[in-house]
Parts: C-alpha cells; structure tokens; sequence
C-alpha cells in the first residue's frame, strides 16, 4: 500500500510539473520563434551568431580555466611560503638550542674550574705541608712553605679572576676564602668554623649555578644570581 501511494504521489508531482512547463513554454514560443526566424532566413547571420556563441563560450572557459590556474599558483605559493617560513623557523629553533647548549658548556667548564681551584685552595689552607711539620729540616720546611704561598698567591688570584664580586654568592665565596688567607695565628676552632663557612659558600654557589644551567637547557625560566650589597650601593 505504501508502495501504491509513493507512485501516485510521483505520478501527480510529474503532471503538474508537466503542466505548469506548458503554461509557461506556450506564451513565449511565438517570441522565440520570432526572435530566431531572421536567423533562420539569414544562413550568414545564424552561422556568425553560432561563431560569436561559440567564441564567447571559448572565451568564458579560458577565463575559467586561467583563474583555476591562478587560484592552484597562489595556494601553491601560500603553501611553499608556510613551509619556508616553518623551515626558518626550525633553523632558528635549532641555531637558538646550539647556542643555549654552548653556553651551558662554557658554564660547565667554569664550574669545573671553580671547584678545582677552590679545592686546592683549601687543601692548601687546611693542611699544613708534610715538608714543614715537626722535625723537617729548617731549609726544606722554609722551601715548603714557600712553595705553599706561591701557590695559594697563585690559586687566590685565580679565585679573584673567576669569582664576580659584584654577584651575591660569588662575592661571600670569595670573602670566605679571602678571610682565610688573611687569617693570622689561627687555631684548630679557627679552621673548623672558615671550613664549614668555606663549604657552606661554595655549595651556595655550585648549587645555584647548577639550577641555572638546568633552567637555559630546559628552556625555562632564567635564572638571576642576586647582587652583592656592595654592587647595589
């Protein structure tokens, strides 16, 4: 039944549009009879009307045809330009990370640095030299001991050259170690409290030197050694 009903319904619709095409065809066929009947009488006249039709046809496609080569040239030119600009960017991505990594780097080899100058300078401080203890000969234990200065001159000038005083936990490794040699007559108690004062700095230091390479390799947030007082005055 449903069946019945849907070609019924399909049979009336194509009537009426039947119907309603030749309601409409009827009143303009004698127009367009009249309209082509010179045409029809003028062989030369229809034959230039097909040509003008059919140039003007070919006109439109070549038009069509040139914008749909225009429209795929521009989106090929979008792309290639977002693809450059990706690729200068990754360059500059990839030249910025080098540049991060090599600083890291020479961070790095500065913090080696610093530690091995600062333990030698302390080894020296805190351990008198075997050559000049006890019953050593006078001349070697005066040799050794000279030894000792020139070296501590040597490593306490290296301490001035790497540490920047201007900054706040440089500047208090620095005094530390300063204090020590400047440290005259000092007993047992004196050496235990510039030892742990000593370690405590350098420790303050390397830790917070660490945090910031971390920081620049990540790509986080950099971090700012605080300045010295004095630098602040």
């Amino acid at each position: 039944m449903a069946k019945v009903t849907h070609l019924v319904r399909w049979m009336g619709m194509l009537a009426i549009g039947f119907a309603a095409g030749w309601l409409v065809a009827v009143p303009l066929r004698g127009g367009l009879v009249a309209a082509i009947q010179p045409l029809l009488a003028n062989p030369a006249a229809l034959i230039a009307s097909v040509v003008a039709f059919l140039v003007g046809l070919l006109g439109f496609v070549a038009s069509w045809r040139q914008a749909s080569v225009a429209r795929r040239s521009a989106d090929a030119a979008r792309i290639s330009a977002e693809a450059a600009k990706t690729s200068a960017d990754a360059a500059m991505m990839n030249a910025r990370n080098a540049g991060t990594r090599a600083l890291a780097d020479v961070r790095i080899d500065w913090l080696k640095d610093l530690r091995d100058t600062l333990s030698e300078y302390h080894s020296i401080l805190m351990c008198e030299n075997p050559d000049a203890k006890g019953e050593a000969d006078p001349n070697a234990r005066e040799k050794a001991n000279a030894a000792d200065d020139r070296r501590l001159s040597y490593l306490g000038t290296k301490l001035d050259l790497l540490l920047n005083q201007k900054k706040q936990y440089q500047q208090a490794l620095w005094q530390v170690s300063d204090d020590i040699l400047k440290h005259k007559n000092p007993t047992d108690k004196d050496y235990d409290e510039a030892d742990k004062r000593l370690v405590e700095a350098g420790r303050e230091v390397f830790d917070f030197h660490w945090r910031k390479i971390k920081a620049e390799v990540l790509g986080e947030p950099p971090l700012k050694e605080p300045l010295a007082q004095d630098a602040n005055a």
